[in-house]
């Protein structure tokens, strides 16, 4: 835009008041441009709501992955605690098989 006084828009003085004055081109391209802009605030604001909502939903769902993994982690810990029991257990058996084999042999040469 150009503020030479011999092309619009021009300044003016009223009553002691400054005015810029517009040709009609210059007010339509005014008016389109705001509501060029309105337009684009309104598709911003669209745009924001359904960021926001894919935000919310990705964080629940982050939530929802990281309470999986701690199920899944107090599952596996309750499947070593099984193992190590089993294992601890095979030992005792492994143990009193021995000593019931011992104890059958003495009790045997006892008897002969």
């Amino acid at each position: 835009m150009s503020y030479s006084q011999e092309t619009y828009p021009k300044l003016a003085e009223i009553n002691g008041d400054t005015v810029v004055l517009l040709s009609i081109g210059q007010v339509t391209s005014i008016n389109e441009t705001y509501e060029q802009n309105k337009t684009l605030k309104q598709k911003i604001n669209v745009l924001d709501s359904v960021y926001n909502e894919q935000a919310s939903y990705s964080s629940q769902k982050d939530s929802l992955i990281i309470q999986k993994q701690q199920n899944i982690e107090i599952i596996l810990n309750k499947n070593r605690k099984i193992v190590e029991d089993n294992n601890k257990l095979r030992k005792q058996r492994k143990w009193l098989v021995g000593l019931g084999a011992v104890g059958g042999l003495v009790i045997g040469l006892l008897i002969n």
